[in-house]
């Protein structure tokens, strides 16, 4: 059984194109190299999926520059216009995103009127600032608990990789059992799990390299050891799955 909000099911020989909207250029990699393929595998090969990025800029080179950003632009570059530009695209089945929490845009959280709000109230008021504009099932924001490394963290418990050494993920293991899980390892964005991985390697002569040494860490474990350990990031998975039920 869906509940009200999972996306809505298609034609058994439909093909089915989904749209993530990605904060920036690793989430893109870890969506292009690892999201898309596991879907579309489980799938049958019904799922594909397209990475988006938000345009931010042109900076004097004339190179776009991509990722982050604020919610609403003066000049129509922000989430909410290449949000509502991609639910108007018929030939798109869903339309999602994969935002961290922390440092999630401050002008949506001031004008949707929250006050240091939890992850489920802007998920919240993201799917209410667009359902008016989305045909049933074709909107579903997700936002990442806390950021994107939780989920390199839990990656980083399942395979080994030259990026963390035993001790390191030792620690990693420390982490997660005194959060209660690898979602839950907060605290504040002072110990996020970004700053804390960058503490860990703090005095290893090798620093940590987001964008390359994330990629190599999700090549050494499997997407359902991450799900696993990130119940929040599963039942998205889970839900962009559905589409194809």
């Amino acid at each position: 059984m869906k509940s009200e909000n999972s996306p809505s099911s298609y034609n058994a020989s439909t093909p089915i194109q989904i749209a993530i909207v990605a904060e920036g250029p690793t989430e893109q990699q870890f969506i292009l190299n690892h999201l898309t393929p596991y879907l579309h595998d489980m799938s049958d090969g019904r799922i594909n999926v397209q990475p988006i990025t938000v345009k931010t800029g042109r900076p004097a080179n004339g190179k776009i520059c991509s990722g982050g950003g604020s919610w609403y632009s003066k000049s129509g570059q922000g989430y909410d216009q290449l949000i509502r530009g991609l639910l108007s695209q018929p030939q798109l089945s869903l339309v999602s995103t994969m935002i961290d929490y922390y440092g999630f845009p401050q002008d949506f959280i001031k004008r949707a009127g929250l006050k240091n709000p939890e992850l489920r109230e802007i998920e919240s008021q993201m799917r209410n600032l667009h359902k008016k504009e989305a045909q049933s099932g074709k909107w579903l924001p997700f936002v990442v608990k806390h950021e994107f490394e939780t989920l390199v963290i839990a990656a980083a418990l399942h395979g080994p990789s030259n990026v963390f050494s035993n001790s390191d993920v030792r620690e990693m293991h420390r982490w997660a059992k005194k959060a209660r899980g690898v979602e839950e390892i907060n605290n504040s964005p002072h110990t996020a799990p970004s700053k804390r991985i960058i503490k860990l390697k703090a005095g290893s002569t090798v620093k940590y390299r987001k964008i390359e040494d994330s990629a190599e860490i999700f090549e050494r474990a499997r997407l359902e050891d991450v799900m696993s350990e990130c119940p929040h990031f599963k039942t998205w998975v889970q839900s962009l799955l559905s589409t194809a039920d």
